[in-house]
């Protein structure tokens, strides 16, 4: 999932101080938890970026050379709305950091497993251009955007349709790079 810089996060697990029960002390008791002294101080994604360091990684070879650029990957642990105690025993997740060509950096979270190395990571994270193309082509040669009724089910029958080509086109085209067709004699097709 992509996220901006102003989404904060913690670079070590904090500890947290639970909900004051009821009846203890002067004053109306906490309700939420609170971040423990001691704990580390959340960081803005942007500010994190300037102290890790970026490393070049090679996704894949592409039609003029190969495809490279500059990648962090990182546990941390989610901190948007610590001072009210919302990420209070928030598990870890992963962060990939992309420096990309223009200087432009851009920041995604990850569900990932924690032994999932750097480069599975970018080559997740760059694998969506062919489903950005794969949903483009369905728009535009199979229809999927051209449905004008007004329920869910009708909807629903559509679009599985629409995929239901999708996935037949892609058999068939992969199945065409298998078995090459080659002419054969006297102008009948045979295959190789």
């Amino acid at each position: 999932m992509g996220v901006t810089e102003d989404f904060v996060v913690f670079t070590r697990e904090p500890s947290w101080e639970a909900a004051a029960p009821k009846g203890r002390g002067n004053g109306r008791p906490r309700t939420r938890p609170r971040l423990a002294e001691g704990s580390p101080r959340p960081v803005a994604l942007g500010e994190l970026t300037q102290a890790v360091r970026l490393r070049r990684v090679t996704w894949r070879e592409g039609t003029k050379g190969k495809l490279s650029g500059r990648f962090a990957w990182l546990r941390v642990w989610p901190g948007q709305g610590w001072q009210r105690g919302e990420c209070a025993g928030k598990g870890p997740t992963w962060l990939l950091i992309e420096e990309q060509g223009d200087g432009k950096i851009k920041y995604a979270f990850s569900n990932l497993p924690p032994r999932t190395s750097r480069i599975k990571a970018v080559r997740l994270w760059k694998s969506r251009w062919p489903v950005e193309q794969g949903y483009q082509q369905m728009k535009e040669e199979l229809g999927l955007d051209h449905f004008e009724g007004r329920g869910w089910r009708g909807f629903h029958h559509h679009a599985a349709l629409v995929l239901l080509a999708f996935g037949f086109l892609l058999l068939e085209r992969h199945r065409g790079q298998e078995h090459p067709v080659r002419p054969g004699k006297k102008g009948v097709a045979s295959q190789g």
